[in-house]
């Protein structure tokens, strides 16, 4: 079977498009258990699969960045430029 890869915006239009289809957003869908009856298991997996995705996909997106803007010395007050040197620069 193929691998595909999704992003988040993927993965966000996949959620939605079933929130849509089934007229539930996924908090309720998750706790609901009159909604989840009425919904396909297969359906229910995927949904479900979609959200765990999303979220794993947002935490590495968290690590990913934090651990970069670690690497990113921080600038000195000696090297800021002041209001009056922008409006200065910007003329």
């Amino acid at each position: 079977m193929p691998t595909t890869h999704l992003d988040e915006a993927d993965l966000n239009n996949l959620i939605a498009d079933l929130e849509n289809r089934w007229g539930a957003k996924s908090v309720d869908m998750l706790k609901d258990n009159s909604i989840r009856d009425r919904i396909p298991e297969i359906v229910l997996l995927r949904w479900e699969t979609f959200i765990r995705q999303r979220i794993m996909l947002r935490e590495h997106d968290g690590k990913v960045r934090s651990e970069y803007l670690s690497q990113i010395p921080k600038s000195s007050t000696q090297n800021r430029v002041t209001s009056k040197e922008m409006s200065e620069l910007a003329a």
